[in-house]
């Protein structure tokens, strides 16, 4: 599970209902579905939208099977997305 902000408004929570696995020092892109807070977050996500650049952060946590058992990891993404450029700009990747 992971939580959505935009300019700072926390817009809701992305789930991911899959497992995957991952090779050492690789990645891995997975969907998820986005369950927006409320009504009122709504209306504000439009005016978000409508801007040319605005901000975005995703916290959460990754659970990990391997040989030593479960653990969890904590990670954390933001940037800037630009609207004109078509894509977005890290700020951090933790």
């Amino acid at each position: 599970e992971f939580k959505l902000y935009l300019d700072g408004l926390k817009v809701g929570r992305v789930l991911v209902d899959e497992s995957t696995r991952v090779p050492r020092l690789g990645s891995q892109v997975l969907d998820g579905k986005l369950f927006i807070n409320n009504l009122a977050v709504v209306t504000r996500l439009n005016t978000i939208l409508e801007r040319e650049r605005f901000s975005y952060r995703m916290t959460g946590r990754v659970f990990l099977v391997g040989d030593l058992g479960r653990k969890s990891l904590r990670v954390e993404r933001d940037g800037v997305i630009d609207m004109n450029e078509g894509g977005s700009h890290d700020a951090a990747l933790n």
